[in-house]
């Protein structure tokens, strides 16, 4: 691979604020370089104009920049989503490197195969620096991919920049940068990957973030391509997926891998091989979901930064959160048993405990899981804009009507509460033919899905808020999911009763805390609710809760605090869990973010 190619081709078709940039970034080093010892100056136009002419002339157009504006910044938004490019924070970039474990005194290579503008890299040689390394060594021991030319060429740029501060007179000049543009590491196989196999320590990166349904529209056959390059991908997968099995592919048996990932891949279904294969080697895990200010701002992106080791490694995973920038720096730590995970079963979740409550609720796993006892199950999706309309009113249709939750689409107050519906007035025309035959959209079976007694619950929230259709009334929009009990030992109100308890959502949002919207709302989705454990149906306490989950929903008005609190407290007993660990829970997962508490 050549060292800069095709840099002043990737000119002709970019914003003007990319070029604005870039001028501006070209000319201050040109400037620098101008000021620097011969060796210096002569590497530096090396890395950086020699086979750029076009670049070099645009700096010396003495653009000004406007102040604060950096490549992220200056590109627009069609190419960012193009390339799924979101680019790393400094000091997200240090925390990475100090995940992965990149050894900071060693001069093996490192590689970031979606380099982007290079802060991952620098990352790098800041900690092999302050290690006492040299520039010269520093700088050897990185390299750096991307399919963006103009990327690549800025990473370069601010090596360069980086070796400029820190040089000492008379030190001599590095090596040419193994920095290389217009290369599309998911594409290098064969013989280049064998040889660097030999040569990568490690593997660390943000790679591209280009969710499955958009990978399409942004490259056709992208995901086909990929499918063949990589066999281990699978479902609905995201782009980041197949960087995360380059980095598996290219360690040798003593590498080291650094990922920076959505939090989605913690659960996702189409993640699930990859965690079942990190699971062994994993070493660290930090979850910045909840970060405020948010590192990736204006995106749907909630990170968590994964360190795995090539091969297995024994002991615990440790895990730790960061909510504030200031918590970056932090080296604190907690421990994850290994074998935890597997304990929950399902998909094999991996996740981030809360500190103050996974004591308590490690002995939780012993017991039986809900999809044991119960059948969880989604409920009406309307694929197509406008079916809604059509078969949804508040007027009921003549036949097959029935009332129905989830009316208003984009309704702010909830219809299901805990023990109370708060129905809006709307029916649903219930026709399965139509709606299949005509339309494609399938709905579930109206006997076996609706009219039975079942626990109807919230799909988003800050809790689980269930409630019981002892009668079978309703008919549910998809963000509201139902369940039954399956177990004779279970009933209705026994299975409402430990949905409604406080170490439910606890146990739920410990596992899956990284199914969040806008930081802090939870999906609670059947297939994940299903390995949540419940405590046992026979437990005397249980008949107590049962009692008072009955009389809850019977009663008309606000709900009685102190019944739930009772309820509470009954589940909790059937749990082994006393007062002070009912307590503990409610103030990390339910009052912590405001959502309603039995008290």
């Amino acid at each position: 691979m050549s060292s800069i190619t095709r840099v002043d081709d990737a000119l002709d078709d970019i914003s003007p604020a990319l070029r604005r940039f870039l001028a501006h970034r070209s000319g201050v080093l040109a400037q620098r370089l101008s000021l620097a010892e011969p060796a210096w100056r002569v590497w530096g136009h090396a890395q950086l104009f020699d086979s750029a002419p076009r670049l070099r002339e645009l700096g010396d157009s003495g653009v000004e920049l406007r102040e604060g504006l950096d490549y992220d910044g200056a590109r627009d938004r069609g190419s960012r989503e193009q390339l799924g490019q979101f680019f790393t924070p400094p000091a997200l970039a240090d925390l990475l490197v100090g995940i992965a474990g990149v050894d900071a005194h060693s001069s093996a290579t490192v590689l970031d195969p979606a380099c982007g503008a290079g802060s991952v890299l620098l990352g790098v040689c800041r900690a092999r620096f302050a290690a006492g390394a040299t520039i010269a060594d520093v700088l050897g021991s990185v390299e750096g991919w991307d399919r963006d030319e103009l990327a690549a060429w800025t990473c370069r740029a601010e090596l360069v920049a980086w070796a400029l501060d820190h040089a000492r007179e008379g030190s001599a000049a590095p090596a040419p940068l193994e920095i290389h543009g217009g290369v599309d590491a998911l594409q290098v196989h064969g013989r280049p990957a064998e040889a660097l196999r030999e040569k990568v320590a490690a593997v660390v990166t943000n790679p591209p973030y280009l969710e499955a349904k958009r990978m399409r529209r942004a490259e056709p056959g992208l995901r086909e391509r990929l499918r063949e390059r990589f066999d281990q991908l699978s479902g609905a997968f995201d782009l980041y997926m197949a960087f995360c099995w380059l980095a598996l592919d290219l360690v040798g048996d003593d590498g080291r891998i650094g990922l920076l990932l959505p939090n989605k891949v913690l659960q996702g279904r189409y993640a699930a091989g990859l965690r079942h294969a990190l699971l062994p080697r994993l070493t660290r895990i930090a979850d910045l979901s909840r970060m405020k200010p948010r590192p990736f701002p204006g995106t749907g992106v909630y990170p968590i930064l994964l360190g795995a080791s090539a091969g297995p490694v024994s002991g615990p995973i440790l895990t730790r959160r960061v909510d504030a920038p200031a918590d970056l720096a932090r080296d604190e730590w907690s421990e994850l048993d290994r074998e935890l995970p597997q304990r929950v079963g399902g998909e094999v979740p991996l996740f981030v405990p809360f500190r103050r409550t996974m004591d308590l609720l490690v002995s939780a796993f012993d017991g039986p899981r809900l999809g044991e006892v119960a059948s969880v199950a989604s409920t009406c999706s309307f694929h197509r804009k406008g079916l809604r309309e059509r078969f949804v009113a508040r007027a009921r249709p003549r036949a097959d009507g029935y009332p129905y939750l989830g009316g208003l689409s984009r309704a702010r107050r909830t219809e299901v509460a805990p023990f109370q519906v708060r129905w809006e007035g709307f029916h649903i025309h219930y026709d399965q033919r139509a709606l299949k035959e005509e339309h494609r959209n399938p709905l579930p079976n109206l006997e076996r899905t609706f009219l039975r007694p079942k626990i109807i619950f919230c799909q988003h929230g800050l809790r689980v808020r269930p409630v019981a259709d002892a009668e079978g009334v309703w008919v549910t929009k998809d963000t509201y999911p139902v369940a039954w009990p399956n177990d004779p030992a279970w009933s209705l109100h026994k299975l409402l009763a430990v949905m409604a308890s406080t170490p439910f959502t606890a146990l739920y949002n410990t596992v899956y805390q990284g199914i969040v919207v806008g930081g802090e709302t939870y999906h609670y989705l059947p297939a994940f609710l299903r390995p949540i454990p419940v405590p046992h149906a026979g437990h005397p306490a249980m008949d107590r809760a049962a009692w008072l989950a009955a009389e809850l929903s019977a009663a008309d008005g606000a709900v009685d605090p102190d019944a739930w609190a009772d309820l509470d407290r009954a589940v909790c007993a059937a749990w082994g869990f006393d007062e002070g660990a009912r307590q503990r829970m409610a103030d990390v997962h339910l009052r912590r973010v405001g959502a309603e508490s039995p008290s």
